[in-house]
This record gives C-alpha cells, structure tokens and sequence, in this order.
C-alpha cells in the first residue's frame, strides 16, 4: 500500500490532472459513499430523491461533520472493512501492471488513457491510468463486482436465462446506451440500476455454460451428468441494485457493479473513447456531465480469470 501511494504522489501533475486527487475522489465518490448510502439510507431518502446525486453527496459531506458520525463505530468498522476487502497487496499491483502492459503491447497503444482491468477470481475491477511518455501504470482504485455464476444454472427452469462464464479477454466498449431504471418486482432487483446509469456494451462473446436439460426439455435431476457446452453472451458491464453481495459471484454472465462505480467510470470517460468524436459526445444517450473538461478516456476492458 505504502508502494501504491508513493508512485502516485511522485506522479502528481504528470499529465496535466492529479492522479493522486482521482484516486481519493474513487475513495471518496465510490467507496465511502456507498457505505455512507447504505447507513444512512433512510435519512437520506427523506433529504433527497434517489436520483438527486447533487444533494446525495452534499448531505453526506453534512453527516461527516456530526460528532454522532465521527463517533459512530459501527460506520468505521464498515469503511475500514471494505477498504481491507479492496486493499491490493504490491505483488497484485505488479501483476495487474503487467497484465496492463501486456495489453499495451498487443494492441499497439501510444497514447496515455485509462484501462480498466477485472480479476474474475477475487471479484474486483480496478482502474488504471497507462502514462505513454514513461510507459508506466497506475492504479486509480479498486472495487468490489459481482460476474457470473455457472453453479446457478442447476436453478434455471425451462424458458429461463441462463448462467454462463464471464468471458475472459480483451474487450472494447461499443458506445453502450443508458439504463430505463426498469424494476423487477419480482426479484425486487433495479436489474440495470437506476433510471440514466450507463450499460457498458462489450458485444456478443463466445462463452460456456452447463447444460442442465436432456434431449427431452426434462431437468437432469444429477448435477455429475451436467455436461459444459458453448453459449453466446451478450456481454456488459452494468449497474445493479439487489441484496445480492458485491464481491461474490451471482450474475448471468455479465459484469455487475455499484451504482457509485458506474457513476465514476461513467462520468471520467474511463471506458467512453469510442463516444467520443474530436471532442464531442456522439452517443444518443445522454451525455456525462462536464465531459468536455475530462482526459484519457479510454476502451479498453481486460478481464483475466485469476492472476
């Protein structure tokens, strides 16, 4: 850790923004203000609307100077518990950078940009800056994802979608379009997150899956008989708001993340270089806000099953 942050301290200015200020607003604007959103969750529904991010985040710069907040235990104990579930140890950030530098080289890239990179077995997305004009990588944060679970497929029913393997790869973001907010209320699940979250959009990718019916359409009722076959995945990277856990695997095969994480790669342009034309915004959606004023935005997503 201490490693981490003296190369983002030296780096400060490099390239015409803080890196160290970006990585404390991820720390800030992703971490702790989920964890903040989840405490406080029902005195911030009577300050703000769910989609008023404005008044979200300035009521929350408000309860951090409440001596009640400052004291409350239960509150630090979850932020240093989540910080400990992203800490990255300097043999990971070392690989994650030559994984990165791997890319660099595979795909030709000359320009400084962000990359983003997903390690399938410890369930995390990091964020990472490639400085071109001394070919080094930094990390900008970590956070928790949740990817998909092949083990659930023993729960599908007839004419249910099924659970495949979280392609591993290189992938590029192809624009992508913005969530409807669409409830289940059923599953009680924002399936894509909130109404104008963006859904990062990676094309259809070969994938694996178990197949758990016979010839007949019947159920095979002995997991052991499960064969694995291949299966097509519309591959993306979405919000998602359930009870379900970050950090554990439980999707159909796409990439889940927080409403927070969203909000970030979304807003600094981390995966939106093929939305963007000589500085304008070309996708139909919506665009970021204050997206002309940001750098680097990047494409590319790397996505390896352990590292």
């Amino acid at each position: 850790m201490k490693k981490v942050m003296t190369l983002l301290c030296l780096s400060t200015w490099l390239f015409g923004f803080s890196l160290e200020t970006l990585q404390s607003k991820f720390y800030t604007d992703v971490i702790e203000k989920n964890i903040y959103k989840h405490h406080f969750q029902s005195f911030l529904q009577k300050e703000c609307t769910i989609t008023d991010e404005f008044c979200i985040d300035k009521t929350i710069q408000r309860l951090k100077t409440w001596e009640s907040t400052q004291d409350n235990r239960y509150l630090q104990y979850r932020l240093n518990e989540r910080s400990q579930e992203i800490l990255l140890t300097p043999l990971q950030v070392q690989k994650i950078k030559n994984q990165i530098l791997k890319l660099v080289q595979t795909k030709n890239i000359t320009t400084s940009q962000y990359i983003t990179f997903i390690n399938l077995q410890l369930q995390r997305l990091s964020i990472t800056f490639y400085d071109a004009s001394n070919k080094e990588v930094y990390i900008i944060g970590t956070d928790l994802i949740s990817t998909g679970n092949m083990e659930k497929e023993k729960e599908v029913k007839k004419g249910e979608d099924h659970y495949l393997k979280t392609p591993s790869g290189i992938f590029k973001n192809l624009k992508g379009w913005r969530s409807d907010g669409e409830f289940n209320p059923v599953k009680k699940t924002l399936g894509y997150g909130q109404k104008g979250r963006f859904v990062f959009y990676f094309g259809r990718q070969p994938s694996v899956r178990y197949n758990t019916f016979d010839k007949n359409n019947n159920k095979i009722s002995n997991p052991l008989d499960y064969k694995l076959i291949k299966d097509d995945l519309e591959f993306a990277m979405h919000s998602h708001e359930s009870t379900k856990k970050m950090g554990q695997p439980h999707s159909h095969g796409c990439i889940r993340i927080t409403h927070e994480l969203n909000l970030f790669l979304d807003e600094e342009l981390i995966l939106h270089a093929n939305n963007l034309k000589n500085g304008r915004w070309m996708n139909l959606s919506k665009a970021p806000e204050d997206y002309k004023n940001k750098s680097y935005s990047g494409q590319y997503l790397l996505v390896v099953d352990k590292i």
